[in-house]
């Protein structure tokens, strides 16, 4: 897909007159930018932009600086304006033949590659002095560019990779984003979960950002969005490189926002909630609150009732009845009345809420189950609890799951979502039952279509996530990952039940084959998605489920895709680092089971307090934070072997990182070798809580991790650090020994730019690496850099 406008702000100092395109001095580190402020205005795809940076001299002497905003090939800009303190600048807008040379300068001055991913490209350029010594300026920065559609989906990015002065990005960036279209707007999406998207309605987004460059993940800003004026948009993003088996596809799936009264699905709704003992006090006053929000959020066409349970369940009305003003009035009456005392019999008030769910009518039956603990009363084994809902349930009820606290089960409650069409939640104890629960009702407020179906005419999708469609309500949007083989147009159909009567969409789509990087993050995405089914089917399974199988899936798309959890960072490591996990023999602290034999992790221990790895590397029975110090050290030398810090790093800063090595490699260890175990307790809700979010794609920043420090991911390929050395991972484990040798910033080094504009944002990353661009394979090598043990690469 090609870009609306990418960009990137490079202030460097200049002692050479303006229109020169010499050597130019790079920027002291006196001089930062403190904020970038992002502001954007799109109107019917035309993007308006306008930058204010805040620019510190920590200095002693004043400033004179050039700067420069690169943009795309092909990108157009206009009504570029520059203040500095409120003075107009004058600037200019370079070609793309005219700003190579001052990209090539800026690099070779600095011997930096950050820029090179905008070689080729024109640019915007302009003068900034002066700045004064230990002082601020501002820089007010406008332009326009009109975003470009393809097959229905437009988008606007602004990359932040080489924002800065030098690669070095703003201390703090915000984003302010709005998007307005005449015509309908039916998805909106950000590769980035950091960016929040809001759509307001059919015809206006908003997104925005506050933050650190970490949280962004080096990658850039970017939103897409479709324009339909379908009841039912559907908008897909597909990406297959020319040499792939398998293409990724992002289909988005949204519902018109704007639904009139009798339009939306009319819904069977149950509220049980847990009276048991364990939710007195301020518990069962929020959980109170809770339920009148339930019922003010029904429509007067729904039917309801609440359960209340502790040793047995009390049903308000004992069958669903209508929501009217008598009933509503009558309800929130007997909540008032509510106390908390008894057991809990969570299979008893499951029975209750199923009977009768009201689909034979047309309506959707929903049942919302919130509860703060294990089942005590009744049948407590969880497999027979499940196997009677699924007996009991032939209705097709969803069920939609909030469990309180850290005493509850969450093999049961999660199973009992999963199975059953709804989705899962958990209230943290610092966190109020009520709030979490009100988006949760507006969300079931509107449901729009139910029994979701997805088919591809000539097209078979694999691995697609997630595998069972939920139901859509007003204001939703699916997001649907997959796997396809093929190519060219194919008619997508989907269908589902609206308004009592199964519908069917079509929509025509392209499959095509991508000369471009610029959807590679699809594949990523995907794959993080999967990880997640994958990482939770390993947990709900428990250590009798197929785990070796899946945990080996886990393992090859974590290192083919760059993907962080609680359980996997150690798995994308070289292999070889894997000896110095420091495993115990006994249960692993803070988790419900022991270090498994068959899951990943799972080691026999020998006698006398220590064991050996399957590689013979001796371990001491240390802890992790305290490992034997000799391990220590071969692990600090083999870090520094492989180029995770420079070979001449004190040896204290080699063995600090080696020790938080260490401790990574344990707590993943133990981390996975503890799926399935265990079903109570904080862990198993965090565990719960942040798979589902990875799942969903919520994903938090991963960048302090351990894996930062050995793998890069650019465009559509994954680099590993060995040796010092960014190795492109699809050339194995030995590249090949046949291969083009180019000295970094050499003439030869931008004639082979020139030549390949591929290589750009490859080359963008470092100095030092091997890639392979289709049958040729380069090595970029920096003459002020040997590492020690690179002879083998």
């Amino acid at each position: 897909m090609s870009r609306a406008f990418s960009t990137a702000v490079v202030l460097f100092l200049s002692s050479l007159p303006f229109q020169s395109q010499g050597q130019i001095r790079p920027l002291p580190p006196a001089v930062r930018m403190t904020q970038m402020v992002v502001r954007v205005a799109v109107v019917d795809g035309v993007a308006s932009t306008k930058l204010e940076q805040t620019w510190r001299n920590d200095g002693g002497g004043e400033a004179e600086a050039t700067w420069i905003l690169p943009l795309p090939s092909g990108a157009v800009a206009d009504g570029f304006t520059m203040t500095v303190n409120g003075v107009p600048m004058a600037g200019e807008v370079l070609g793309a033949d005219e700003a190579r040379g001052v990209y090539e300068s800026i690099v070779r001055s600095r011997r930096d590659p950050g820029l090179l991913e905008f070689f080729g490209r024109g640019c915007l350029r302009a003068r900034i002095f002066p700045i004064p010594a230990h002082g601020e300026v501002k820089v007010e920065v406008g332009f326009r560019a009109l975003l470009p559609e393809r097959l229905g989906v437009r988008n606007w990015s602004f990359a932040l990779n080489a924002a800065g002065a030098g690669g070095l990005a703003p201390e703090r960036i915000v984003l302010d984003l709005s998007i307005r279209s005449r015509k309908a707007i039916k998805n909106a999406f950000a590769p980035l979960s950091a960016i929040q998207v809001i759509q307001k309605d059919d015809h206006e987004v908003r997104a925005s950002f506050e933050g650190t460059p970490a949280a962004l993940a080096g990658s850039e800003l970017a939103v897409y969005y479709g324009l339909s004026e379908a009841e039912f948009g559907l908008d897909l993003l597909a990406h297959r490189a020319a040499a792939d088996a398998e293409g990724t596809f992002l289909m988005l799936i949204s519902p018109k926002r704007e639904w009139q009264r009798g339009e939306t699905l009319k819904k069977s709704i149950v509220f049980v909630l847990d009276t048991s003992g364990s939710m007195e006090g301020k518990k069962i006053e929020q959980a109170k609150n809770a339920l009148k929000l339930f019922v003010q959020s029904l429509s007067g066409d729904d039917l309801f009732d609440i359960v209340p349970f502790a040793t047995e369940p009390e049903p308000f009305f004992g069958a669903r009845v209508p929501a009217t003003p008598q009933k509503v009035a009558e309800a929130l009456a007997r909540i008032e009345r509510i106390t908390a005392a008894g057991g809990t019999n969570i299979d008893g008030a499951l029975a209750a809420a199923l009977r009768g769910s009201g689909e034979a009518d047309g309506r959707v039956p929903i049942v919302v189950f919130l509860t703060d603990g294990e089942p005590t009363v009744g049948e407590v084994v969880p497999d027979k609890i499940l196997a009677a809902v699924r007996a009991g349930n032939s209705q097709k009820a969803r069920v939609f799951v909030l469990g309180v606290g850290n005493g509850v089960n969450t093999h049961l409650l999660d199973t009992l979502a999963s199975e059953n069409g709804g989705a899962r939640d958990y209230v943290r104890e610092e966190e109020r039952i009520d709030e979490k629960t009100r988006a949760l009702f507006a969300k079931l407020s509107h449901p729009v279509m139910t029994e979701l179906a997805l088919a591809i005419d000539g097209l078979a999708p694999s691995k697609v996530v997630p595998a069972k469609l939920p139901d859509l309500f007003a204001g939703d949007r699916l997001e649907v990952f997959g796997r396809y083989a093929g190519e060219g147009a194919h008619a997508i159909r989907l269908s589902g039940v609206v308004g009592g009567v199964r519908r069917e969409f079509v929509y025509e789509a392209t499959f095509a084959r991508e000369t471009t990087t610029e959807l590679s993050f699809l594949a990523p995405l995907w794959a993080e998605r999967r990880v997640g089914v994958l990482l939770d089917a390993i947990r709900l399974n428990g250590p009798g489920g197929p785990n070796q199988e899946l945990v080996g899936e886990v393992e090859r798309l974590g290192r083919e895709y760059r993907i962080v959890t609680p359980y996997t960072s150690h798995l994308v490591v070289e292999p070889g680092l894997r000896r110095f996990a420091f495993v115990p023999t006994g249960p692993a602290t803070g988790a419900a089971g022991p270090s498994t034999p068959g899951v990943h992790g799972g080691r026999p221990a020998t006698g006398g307090g220590a064991e050996t790895t399957s590689d013979g590397f001796f371990l001491g029975r240390r802890s992790a934070a305290q490992p034997d110090g000799a391990s220590l050290d071969e692990l600090a030398r083999e870090l520094s072997r492989r180029g995770v810090l420079p070979v001449d790093a004190p040896q204290a800063e080699l063995v600090a990182l080696a020790r938080r090595v260490s401790q990574e490699l344990q707590e993943s260890e133990q981390a996975l070798s503890a799926l399935g175990y265990g079903g109570t307790g904080e862990k198993a809700v965090d565990d719960s809580v942040y798979l589902a979010r990875l799942v969903s794609g919520r994903r938090e920043n991963d960048q302090g991790s351990l894996l930062a420090l050995f793998t890069r991911r650019v465009k559509d390929k994954t680099f590993v650090l060995k040796s010092g050395v960014w190795v492109d991972q699809t050339l194995g484990e030995n590249p090949p020994a046949e291969r083009k040798r180019v000295e970094a910033f050499s003439a030869e080094y931008f004639a082979l730019l020139a030549a390949k504009p591929a290589l750009a944002p490859y080359l963008a990353l470092s100095s030092r690496l091997i890639v392979k661009l289709g049958n040729d394979v380069f090595e970029i090598v920096d003459p002020a850099f040997a590492p020690r043990g690179s002879e083998g690469h």
